[in-house]
């Protein structure tokens, strides 16, 4: 007779409940606009009312895997380049980065050296370094800012005149995937997240020697976009689609600050809101009709989270909020739903791991 296993979903689901959802110790440049909420949760050590599930899980895991995929393809196809192209004076990766970046050496020393999450220096070859770790105390604040550059890659480049330069380059790569209506923005707006960007900035910040850039991957279709970034002579850095070297936008431009300014402001702003005893800000309900079949409206209610006013609130991307059935559930986060609602935010609802405290502290009550 053959024996019945457990369900191995179920358990990669008690696995990913424990990976994630520790209790936060630093600031993280991918989240530097996140929920001042979620911050505070986080930061206290609640315990996650809606800890990760097996298929947020996976959707997080994707992105990561494609990030590795790449970064391995990149390895094996820098060996065959320089092999066909030995007029090339090569020079390992980590000498490079000796002579024109030492804070990322600094750093990837200092992470080999942690007890926990240790940076292991074998995945270094002298061609590519995947996910370079730092944290950067910054004067002012508690807690420090920390960041994984995804990968470095050994690069070689053209001169001025277009021709192959006999030495090469350390480029320093941040990855992200796409799903379908993030890569129409990207690829027909040249535009992404402004979270991103900052995440981005702060890596050229951190390490403002080395050429730096975004690239998306589609998850569905495998389609590759690249942005790059590069601060000016006259100190203004430029966020460039199509890559490193392109016509730019400011950064600045969609900020009511300089980038780095603006980081610190906000990151000083979720430490104050943490010294409160009670999490920031106040859920507000509002009724109201989207349409239905047969020129009928059909009423939903919007949960929407009000925080205080800050110099660093971005109204486009400070919208914390969901929709929700009259029964309770929650209308899914798809762009534009099948009821007409036009639903894009930082959504409450599939991804925060504390939203059930969240809404109850308002007296919000949610049926998934």
């Amino acid at each position: 007779m053959m024996k019945k296993t457990l369900n191995p979903f179920d358990l990669i689901d008690l696995y990913a409940k424990t990976r994630f959802g520790r209790q936060k110790t630093a600031h993280y440049a991918s989240q530097i606009i996140s929920c001042p909420r979620s911050n505070w949760f986080a930061f206290k050590g609640v315990t996650p009312s809606n800890p990760v599930n097996v298929s947020s899980f996976f959707k997080m895991e994707v992105g990561s895997a494609i990030g590795e995929i790449k970064t391995r393809a990149m390895d094996a196809a820098l060996k065959m380049w320089y092999a066909k192209h030995p007029e090339v004076l090569f020079r390992p990766l980590m000498e490079i980065l000796e002579g024109d970046c030492p804070q990322m050496v600094q750093d990837i020393k200092e992470a080999s050296e942690r007890e926990e999450r240790a940076f292991d220096l074998s995945t270094i070859t002298p061609y590519t370094i995947p996910e370079v770790p730092f944290r950067e105390y910054i004067p002012g604040l508690e807690y420090p800012l920390s960041g994984r550059v995804d990968s470095v890659a050994n690069m070689p480049y053209l001169e001025d005149n277009g021709r192959l330069a006999l030495d090469t380059v350390a480029l320093m790569m941040e990855d992200k995937s796409s799903s379908a209506a993030s890569t129409r923005m990207v690829k027909e707006k040249g535009d992404t997240w402004i979270t991103y960007q900052l995440q981005h900035f702060a890596y050229h910040h951190r390490y403002p020697e080395l050429i730096t850039e975004m690239d998306y991957v589609d998850r569905e279709w495998g389609y590759p976009y690249r942005f790059g970034m590069e601060t000016l002579g006259s100190g203004v850095t430029v966020f460039q689609p199509g890559g490193p070297g392109r016509m730019g936008t400011p950064l600045a431009s969609k900020l009511p600050m300089s980038p780095w300014q603006f980081i610190v402001a906000r990151l000083r702003w979720m430490e104050e809101l943490m010294k409160s005893e009670t999490p920031p800000g106040r859920h507000v309900m509002t009724t109201i009709k989207a349409p239905h079949s047969r020129g009928d409206f059909k009423e939903f209610t919007e949960i929407k989270l009000e925080l205080p006013e800050h110099p660093t609130f971005m109204a486009d991307r400070d919208k914390y909020l969901l929709y929700v059935n009259s029964d309770g559930s929650m209308i899914p986060n798809r762009g534009q739903t099948a009821e007409g609602i036009h639903y894009r935010a930082n959504t409450c609802g599939t991804f925060c791991n504390f939203r059930d405290h969240c809404m109850k502290l308002d007296g919000v009550t949610l049926r998934d």
